[in-house]
Parts: C-alpha cells; structure tokens; sequence
C-alpha cells in the first residue's frame, strides 16, 4: 500500500472525547492510546496531546468545519463524551444541534459532562436525579438546556452527568486557601459537595465499558456532603492553611455561581448502576491531593 493511502486512511477508535480540559485529559491517560481521539481548541494542546501518543484534532463548538472534518476522518465513533461547554452568545443550544447533526450513524452512546449546579437548591436538602431543576445561575440554566437538546434525540442514548465541585491536582479547596483566595461567607451554614478528578475517570469508565443501558442522569459527587466551614478548618488543621477570606451575604450574591447554593448530593443511583466504589468517598481522603502537579499524578495507587 503506498505512503499515500495509508495517509488517508481513516482512523477508527470508538471513543471521542469532546473537549480535553482539566477532567478529559486525565480520563486520556487511563485509557489505551488508540482507543479515543480527543479534541481542544488549543493547537498547542493538541500538539501536545500527539506529544503523548493520543490521537487529537483541534475542534471548536462555534466553527462547524473543523467538527465536519473531525468526523469525516473519525467516522466510527460510537460512544462520544462531551465536556464543551455551552456557548453563552446567542442561542445556547444552536450550537449543540449542529454539533449532533454532523455525528456519524456509528455513535450509539453519548455522555454529556453536566453540573449537579442544575438543581439550584438553597436550603440544604438532598437532591437526587428525579430532584426538579431549578438553576439558580446562568451557567447552569445552560446545562440544563443542553441536556434537554441531547435526550430528545432518538437515534443514540444520552446520560447527564451531573458532576459536582472538581478537585484533584492542582485544583480544589486547599490550593485555593494556599493561595489566599478562598472565601466563606460570613455565619456560613451551606452544604457543600465535591468529586475528584480521579473518581470521575472511574465513573467514566466504567461506564465506557458497561453494555447496560444507563439512565438518563447521574449524580457524580463523593459520599459526604460537608458544611463549608467544616472542610475549610480540616484543611486549616491538617495542612496549615491560613483561614478562608470572609465575604459578606450581599457579596456573595454578586458573585453568584456555587457560592449560593447550599444542597447535599445523593450518589445512591451511580453507585447501584455501575457499582461503583469511591476511592476518595469523602474530602478527608482526598486532602492534599490537590498540592501534587497534575503532570505527575497517574491516577494510580
């Protein structure tokens, strides 16, 4: 065969990761090289992503041919995991429908990388996947969107899920109090709930490999909602981090996001449908994961 046909030979791995940021690129270096393609806006990243063996290409949500040549040369895909975020000019789901339309016949599984944000709660009470969604921020009113743009399709299945706080290398509470930028609010009472990165790749893959249908949403938080004054002063006791900055009420309103919400997250239903066990069920575990380089943490024991 000549250099030239083999050059233009499609490729054919069944996994697409669309979007390889902080929690992509980590399931990245789980999976086996030629299994997946994944894709970011970045050629820089890109090139980096190919420094490591991956199959990559630059894609963005806002230009319809780079994702027209992304799936005429990957035209196999079967099982796509989307961690794009929706674009927030215009309609907010134009983009995902014109996304979906150029999907090839193969793709038969779509996991769409949410927010447990969707729920919106203030007062404290659990929330499950049958919990209504009442966003509370823009952001999340956006999930939400995008989420209804995927279930309505027929011809693949989709699951929401919903991801809570991230945290894992170079990411999370402690580095933030390290950095003195983490703020409480004033007499704060909220719940907060958190995932880290590693057990979101566990999730994930288990899913990737599970031939069970799973449901339409899925709950991806650890097994302990914790007040925020609680977690802030296990980190102040155990890893000598100076106390959080103190924000008024009224601020923290302005300031909108996670910060206002205040609902503990049932992961009942992720662990019953892919028996899945945490390997960090609670912040404690997870405690200073955060202070080691994301280039040099595996993800392994």
């Amino acid at each position: 065969m000549s250099p030239n046909r083999i050059r233009h030979m499609k490729q054919a791995p069944s996994l697409l990761l669309l979007g390889g940021g902080y929690t992509l690129s980590q399931l990245a270096h789980q999976l086996p090289p030629n299994s997946f393609v994944i894709t970011s806006t970045s050629e820089t990243k890109v090139r980096a992503f190919h420094d490591s063996g991956y199959l990559a290409e630059r894609v963005s949500l806002d230009d319809s041919t780079t994702i027209a040549a992304l799936f005429a040369k990957y035209d196999s895909v079967q099982t796509i995991v989307d961690s794009i975020p929706p674009l927030r000019s215009g309609n907010p789901t134009s983009a995902t429908e014109s996304l979906i339309s150029q999907f090839p016949k193969s793709v038969r599984r779509v996991f769409y990388l949410s927010t447990t944000g969707v729920y919106g709660k203030r007062d404290g009470s659990w929330v499950t996947e049958d919990t209504a969604c009442t966003p509370y921020y823009e952001s999340s009113a956006l999930r939400v969107q995008v989420e209804k743009c995927y279930w309505k399709q027929s011809h693949f299945q989709t699951t929401a899920f919903r991801l809570s706080g991230i945290y894992g290398p170079e990411r999370g509470v402690g580095l933030s109090m390290k950095n003195g930028t983490y703020r409480l609010i004033e007499n704060d009472t909220r719940f907060t709930n958190r995932i880290h990165v590693a057990d979101i790749v566990g999730i994930l893959s288990s899913a990737i490999t599970s031939s069970l249908p799973l449901p339409n949403a899925l709950n991806v938080s650890d097994d302990c909602p914790a007040l925020a004054t609680e977690v802030t002063k296990y980190y102040q006791e155990h890893f000598s981090c100076p106390p959080p900055q103190q924000i008024a009420a009224t601020e923290a309103e302005k300031l909108g996001g996670r910060m206002v919400l205040n609902q503990r997250v049932s992961n009942s239903l992720v662990k019953d449908t892919l028996s899945y066990i945490f390997r960090y069920p609670t912040y404690r575990e997870g405690a200073g994961t955060e202070f080691v380089a994301a280039s040099s943490y595996s993800g392994r024991e």
